[in-house]
């Protein structure tokens, strides 16, 4: 079966080691965060524009808890990936890095109260270009081929999220492009605890940052009465 050849597990029942052949890792990761993406995006939207859900913190604390759940699940339970060991030090710099991590949902989250799904996505394509010209300032080369993927990678998504658009208005943009900017600064320093003397896995980090980052927002959520508005939500019988 193509998932079997996909996925191939070891024989070792303590760590579970998924293989994707070489050739097919780049395209399917890409895929699969594309389609995750665009899953969360519309739904997200939904809830704002058909169920007048319009609760961005508590969106955003639901996607948090999700992932820091269903994360540690496949590092602490499955063991799909081990499990690092950090100092002190590593630590504290992982609690400040949540910080950005949960700014970047957030403003994201609130953004697109205000803008179409096709506006959020153009604007935020462009993440990847951001990410080069925040790096430059480090002496960091980017070769002529990198630049030159940008093009097809950026005004492909615009072209296809195009759409004639008369729900944005020009807060919920200034606030897409900022969400965007964390976006690409929040994708520096995740490659530097992933590459770097860290060595971080992907499900490593996001079982540690993301209940972090929930409890991070938890203070903001109810000081700003937005747990208020909920109640009132679900009073009406919504």
């Amino acid at each position: 079966m193509i998932q079997d050849r996909l996925f191939q597990p070891t024989n070792s029942i303590d760590h579970m080691d998924f293989h994707i052949p070489a050739t097919l890792e780049e395209p399917f990761w890409l895929t699969a965060w594309f389609l995750c993406n665009l899953a969360v995006t519309l739904s997200t939207k939904s809830l704002y524009k058909l169920w007048s859900f319009t609760f961005p913190q508590l969106v955003t604390l639901s996607h948090l808890i999700a992932t820091g759940v269903f994360a540690a699940m496949l590092v602490h339970w499955f063991r799909v990936v081990p499990a690092a060991k950090l100092n002190r030090n590593q630590r504290t710099r992982i609690m400040m890095f949540s910080l950005l991590f949960v700014t970047n949902i957030v403003l994201s989250n609130v953004a697109l109260r205000f803008v179409s799904v096709s506006m959020h996505q153009i604007i935020r394509s462009v993440t990847p270009a951001m990410t080069v010209i925040l790096e430059l300032p480090e002496g960091k080369r980017v070769s002529q081929g990198i630049l030159l993927t940008l093009i097809p990678v950026v005004g492909g998504v615009m072209m296809t999220c195009y759409a004639p658009d008369n729900d944005s208005s020009a807060s919920g943009i200034v606030l897409t492009i900022v969400s965007a900017f964390v976006s690409a600064c929040k994708g520096i320093l995740s490659n530097r605890f992933m590459v770097g003397r860290y060595k971080l896995s992907e499900l490593d980090m996001l079982s540690r940052m993301a209940p972090l980052s929930a409890l991070e927002l938890l203070p903001m959520y109810w000081f700003s009465g937005e747990h208020k508005s909920v109640v009132e939500f679900v009073d009406e019988g919504h």
